[in-house]
């Protein structure tokens, strides 16, 4: 997993709830002595797993909370860091439908050794979209805050849900986004 995701969830967890907070989660998580991300750098999952397992705990939240939160504060750190990406689709039905096909092919050039997550659209309306996800992680929960916190960028209200589906070929889960058009300020 790359090292963006863990360094921006150690900015999450202080930005929420303060750099004791954050100390405390890694201490408790037993990764202090292997806890200095960078963003480039590439981690096993299991310490995210570990760091989420901590955060929870002491957070009082439920993982799919936690996730969404997080994927909704990621969203902000990739909208100033790529805003020109964001600025190339006019909506977040748009931007959503571009993941697959343009945002993640250009992730694999940066990062040949990435494990994305697969985005198919399935339906595609103005204001509703509809698409399968397949991850090898358990981040849809994630993955759904990030896209509410990319609805934000366009100006518009999305509500995102999921359900989980098994298949011959794997488990996935189906994303259904609703949006509402943005409102010209």
């Amino acid at each position: 997993m790359k090292g963006i995701i863990f360094t921006e969830f150690i900015a999450f967890m202080e930005a929420a709830h303060g750099p004791d907070f954050s100390d405390d989660v890694i201490y408790e998580s037993g990764l202090a002595e292997r806890a200095a991300y960078t963003s480039v750098g590439t981690y096993d999952f299991s310490q995210m797993q570990m760091l989420l397992t901590a955060f929870c705990k002491k957070s009082n939240s439920g993982l799919p909370d936690a996730l969404r939160s997080y994927g909704r504060f990621l969203s902000r750190t990739f909208q100033s860091k790529h805003r020109d990406m964001y600025a190339q689709y006019p909506d977040i039905i748009e931007f959503v439908s571009s993941v697959e096909n343009h945002i993640h092919m250009e992730v694999r050039k940066l990062y040949p050794d990435a494990q994305l997550p697969r985005f198919d659209v399935l339906e595609r309306t103005p204001d509703r979209l509809v698409i399968s996800y397949r991850s090898c992680r358990p981040l849809v929960d994630l993955a759904a805050g990030l896209i509410e916190g990319s609805a934000a960028f366009y100006g518009q209200e999305a509500t995102v849900r999921h359900r989980r589906q098994v298949a011959d070929d794997g488990e996935f889960h189906i994303i259904e986004l609703d949006a509402q058009q943005a409102v010209l300020q």
